[in-house]
């Protein structure tokens, strides 16, 4: 059933994208937002009211992607900056290698999340059975922590994405300052938002768990370890989502590329596996601190490589 959205949901998703280059921001949330509320109001609906169950709520999901497509596929007859034709929906090799480069970062990015994920599952499963903890207590505790940092997360990426086309737009321009201001606001923003959300998974991770549902005392014990310990630098975890969308957007493509498999494949994947040979169990734990720091230092040292560059050139121009 969800198969039956995915043109939509790339209709939707890629669309509103371009609904938002094209100078309409609200509009581009109001698809999406839409989208998604229909989704959660069908859902109980469905579901529970219904009762078709897992097909009532793959339903609900397909509907909301749905609508949200076709509010895209409205706005985009009424495209401001240019009209668009039919030939323009016909395919340019060139033009579609370039985009594809510059795309590159989140697709590399998206794909290493499911390979960490599938390995980290893995790991969970074989370590937590040697452990007071047994399998299922990590594996449970695990899915949940990272839907709740996914909530932070995609304030984060929203953010790296908003800068993306005032970025691009003004380093075409040549004008870098607006570029480095920029920059650093969006970089300001997001550890404000980054040390909030670390302040909720350090001092209320039993409560934060606990609107999963009630558990033994491990279950709580190990979300809490977990939130502490894996979760620890979270208020440096912006610093390589946003830097890497700012190389992407300025078109240096590669290093935005990078960045994008700096936690997920470069550190997390091999600190996954080779830590808990030595602390067990634990050894997840401090993998996922440890590709955090390293992360965003590579990050900020490279953007900052690269604000001191245009700023030569400001210089340079004077």
């Amino acid at each position: 059933i969800n198969c039956l959205g995915f043109p939509f949901l790339i209709l939707g998703t890629g669309g509103s994208t371009l609904v938002r280059a094209d100078g309409s921001p609200k509009y581009s949330m109001i698809c999406m937002l839409t989208g998604a509320f229909i989704n959660l109001i069908l859902n109980p609906l469905f579901v529970f009211v219904m009762d078709w169950g897992i097909a009532g709520s793959a339903s609900a999901t397909v509907i909301g992607q749905v609508v949200s497509g076709l509010m895209v596929a409205g706005y985009l007859r009424k495209f401001k900056t240019l009209p668009l034709s039919k030939n323009d929906l016909l395919p340019n090799w060139e033009r579609s290698r370039l985009i594809s480069a510059l795309g590159a970062a989140s697709c590399f990015n998206q794909f290493a999340i499911m390979v960490v994920q599938i390995t980290l599952n893995n790991t969970l499963t074989h370590y937590g059975a040697d452990s007071i903890y047994g399998s299922e207590i990590p594996l449970a505790c695990s899915g949940i922590i990272t839907k709740v940092n996914m909530i932070y997360f995609s304030i984060i990426i929203g953010l790296s994405q908003g800068l993306q086309p005032i970025v691009s737009f003004n380093y075409g321009a040549k004008k870098y300052g607006r570029v480095i201001e920029a920059y650093r606001l969006t970089l300001l923003i997001g550890t404000v938002v980054s040390i909030i959300a670390f302040a909720c998974f350090q001092l209320f991770p039993r409560q934060i768990i606990g609107f999963f549902g009630k558990g033994s005392e491990a279950y709580y014990q190990f979300a809490e370890e977990y939130f502490k310990i894996y979760l620890f630098f979270t208020f440096l975890d912006c610093i390589q989502p946003i830097s890497s969308n700012f190389f992407t957007s300025i078109g240096k493509a590669t290093k935005g590329i990078v960045l994008s498999l700096t936690r997920q494949i470069i550190f997390l994947l091999p600190l996954i596996v080779i830590l808990p040979l030595f602390y067990g169990i634990n050894g997840v734990m401090y993998a996922g601190m440890t590709a955090d720091f390293a992360a965003a230092v590579l990050a900020a040292y490279l953007g900052w490589r690269e604000v001191q560059l245009m700023r030569s050139w400001m210089k340079a121009d004077k």
